[in-house]
């Protein structure tokens, strides 16, 4: 009796057993652990949106974007598919993948002009730059690198530009005001370091593109008032008709900030940030006697326009592609405090007047604006695929 006993026993058991096996099997595609599931076993758009959510929060975000390429061979411009990118992009900034984050931003803006998260997609975009530039600005010119504060500006302003009033735009607006003050303070201390160093050009011309873009700023002011030094007198024409140029197209409804579309020129390398509270009393009065011209380095200089500056190669290669500039744009590599950067150039000129009607083509060939130009020097960056 005793040995039938255990033989239902262990019967039962293993119907239960197997029971329970069917019950996790029913709930794969549904919820539950996502280990257990996989995405071969989804058969909708609903299905693969799920389970990508579920990735996320998992903080499996390399596997959500795994899901999400499936997911666009399959549903290109579905529904939960725009909705799959909006909460990958927020899945990348949360784990501090800017590059990542900016690279399905502008996938996403791409594919889903009108979509309703196109604003949130910006504003993740601008805070990584953001978050990025304000760390890599500062007042030393041999150290400091703008170029994601300026991608940061360009970016809040296409957010305004394109979305109006939102519950992105207050907070955007606050963005913008501390950017253009650092990078007005940065371009400044860039003007004074080219005045003592005698380079007069290069000073008048950083100066002038300063009073255009940041005409409100403290910084602007500081440099009107360098730029009336008998020494920028043969100057003196090109200062004063840039007084009156056209300022850029201002972005609608910006109440809080005046909104006109940032056009940095010649970018340098700039290290550690600087409060903007107090940077205006930092900054030194200039009190230099007029020098030669000094000879310029080794290396061909010329004017480009930068249009986008990432941290890895197949990121760019990945954004310039979406554009479809074709060979018009040229990829190169770049060393700032020791790390590599790789930026896309549109165009080459010989001056800053050439390199500025090259910007409004740009411009206008793209349909955006936030490019700005600088003045490049062949021997710091070398060419890549």
């Amino acid at each position: 009796m005793k040995m039938k006993f255990s033989a239902v026993s262990i019967l039962c058991f293993c119907l239960v057993l197997a029971a329970a096996l069917a019950g996790c099997g029913g709930v794969k595609k549904g919820g539950g652990d996502v280990s257990a599931a996989s995405s071969a076993s989804l058969s909708s758009s609903m299905e693969y949106f799920l389970f990508g959510l579920r990735q996320i929060k998992a903080k499996d975000i390399s596997g959500a974007a795994e899901t999400l390429d499936e997911m666009e061979i399959k549903y290109p411009l579905n529904i939960e598919t725009g909705e799959l990118y909006s909460k990958l992009i927020e899945g990348y900034y949360d784990a501090g993948q800017a590059d990542q984050v900016i690279d399905l931003a502008n996938r996403f803006t791409t594919m889903f002009p009108s979509h309703k998260n196109v604003v949130q997609a910006h504003y993740y975009a601008g805070m990584a730059d953001y978050d990025r530039g304000r760390q890599n600005i500062s007042m030393d010119v041999h150290t400091s690198d703008p170029t994601y504060a300026k991608m940061a500006l360009a970016r809040f302003y296409t957010l305004l530009k394109c979305c109006g009033n939102n519950e992105y735009a207050h907070n955007a607006k606050q963005y913008i005001y501390h950017l253009e003050s650092m990078i007005s303070l940065y371009e400044l201390r860039y003007m004074e370091w080219d005045y003592d160093a005698g380079r007069i050009n290069a000073a008048a011309q950083r100066g002038m593109s300063l009073k255009l873009t940041y005409p409100d700023s403290v910084a602007a002011k500081r440099a009107t008032m360098m730029l009336s030094a008998t020494v920028f007198n043969k100057h003196r024409a090109s200062i004063e008709n840039a007084t009156v140029v056209k300022l850029p197209v201002a972005v609608a409804d910006v109440a809080s900030v005046k909104a006109i579309v940032p056009e940095p020129v010649v970018m340098a390398n700039v290290s550690a940030p600087v409060s903007v509270a107090t940077s205006a009393a930092i900054v030194p009065m200039v009190q230099a006697t007029p020098q030669a011209e000094s000879k310029p380095v080794v290396g061909e200089k010329f004017y480009a326009i930068q249009m986008v500056s990432l941290s890895t190669l197949d990121s760019l290669k990945n954004t310039m592609d979406s554009m479809g500039l074709g060979d018009d744009v040229a990829l190169y590599s770049h060393v700032v405090k020791g790390k590599t950067y790789y930026i896309s150039l549109y165009g080459k000129y010989p001056d800053w007047s050439a390199g500025k009607k090259g910007l409004a083509e740009l411009e206008q060939r793209t349909g955006k604006t936030g490019y700005w130009l600088r003045k490049i020097d062949s021997s710091k960056i070398k060419a890549v695929g």
